[in-house]
């Protein structure tokens, strides 16, 4: 019975002698310091992936470039087809944003994302 009390007490000791390890000030800092640059290099690539969409995203200038090919080749009297025809006559309007307005939007995001790190 004493030998099991004492292997029980040994054995109890023996797993909180880990816990009790000396942790110098440093190490605290260190470990903040590793998870902040981890947190940002995912971000960072989260972020090179969003930039990679946006490139393919429609942009309303588009809208506006189509609509100023179908007038200029109706005012010089080329071909063309019923769809620029349309845009002469009732041009149509950009339902998204141009990429300036994409991109400053991106960025605001891009920010919250960076800040979230700290």
């Amino acid at each position: 019975m004493q030998k099991r009390i004492i292997c029980f007490s040994l054995m109890l000791w023996l797993s909180t002698l880990p816990s009790l390890a000396q942790q110098f000030p440093t190490d605290g800092i260190y470990l903040k310091h590793y998870d902040r640059k981890e947190c940002l290099a995912r971000v960072e690539a989260q972020i090179e992936k969003m930039k990679k969409a946006m490139l393919t995203m429609p942009s309303g200038q588009h809208d506006q470039f189509l609509n100023s090919h179908s007038r200029d080749r109706y005012r010089t009297g080329l071909p063309i087809t019923p769809n620029q025809r349309q845009r002469v006559y009732a041009p149509k309007r950009p339902n998204q944003p141009n990429s300036a307005e994409n991109t400053l939007r991106m960025m605001a995001r891009f920010d919250v994302m960076r800040r979230s790190c700290r």
